[in-house]
């Protein structure tokens, strides 16, 4: 059953970080497509109504893109204890995985797991 834990561990930490990869770029996609439109709208010479209502839709759609990004960090910091609580090796805290900060300890910190 260990090994079972093991996989499923390994399965869920590789499927997470390129989850969470993709929410770091919809969001940057999302702002720099919301930077674009005011762009082109402060540089074409139209009136400021222009598109007005599609800018709101991009910059709410970033904000979303930028909060589930945001979730996606929170879940890292919830997925982290789990290894140890199902009896795998222990989850360490130490600055070997860029990928998935803890924000309970500042920028320094990252999330490492053992499996």
């Amino acid at each position: 059953m260990l090994k079972e834990r093991r996989e499923a561990a390994k399965s869920v930490a590789s499927t997470f970080r390129t989850a969470k990869l993709a929410q770091d770029q919809a969001a940057i996609d999302a702002a720099d497509c919301l930077a674009s439109a005011l762009k082109a709208r402060a540089t074409t010479d139209v009136a400021l109504s222009t598109g007005a209502t599609a800018i709101i839709l991009l910059a709410e759609g970033a904000l979303h893109s930028v909060r589930a990004r945001d979730a996606m960090i929170r879940a890292a910091e919830e997925l982290a204890p789990i290894p140890h609580a199902i009896g795998l090796d222990a989850v360490g805290w130490g600055p070997t995985d860029s990928e998935c900060t803890d924000r309970r300890y500042g920028t320094g910190a990252h999330l490492k797991s053992v499996a």
